[in-house]
């Protein structure tokens, strides 16, 4: 979610808390730290009173979004199929149940 977030355009840790709706203030400053240190975004301190935070993409999390979004656009493509695939498995399992239990 943060790095959807950070996608177009940088943002303040409360721009961030509100776009990610019920995230607590822990929780979204562990994951900024771990996206940070791993490289999928940068923190820029801008001075000015009071001094302002903002976080930004990278391009690496930028690629990562970009295969993100080809999982999602594949999943959205194939879902129909899958789930043809699910109904055919699972009536496939219950006339086996059936056939065991007769």
């Amino acid at each position: 979610m943060i790095l959807l977030c950070l996608e177009e355009t940088p943002k303040r840790f409360n721009e961030l808390k509100k776009a990610i709706d019920g995230i607590s203030q822990k929780v979204l400053t562990e994951n900024l730290r771990s996206l940070e240190r791993d490289g999928l975004i940068l923190r820029k301190v801008i001075s000015s009173r009071p001094i302002k935070v903002e976080y930004s993409s990278t391009h690496l999390s930028k690629e990562l979004l970009g295969i993100l979004n080809g999982l999602k656009d594949w999943t959205e493509d194939s879902m129909k199929l899958i789930l043809k695939h699910n109904e055919n498995y699972d009536r496939a399992l219950i006339k086996e149940q059936i056939r065991k239990s007769a």
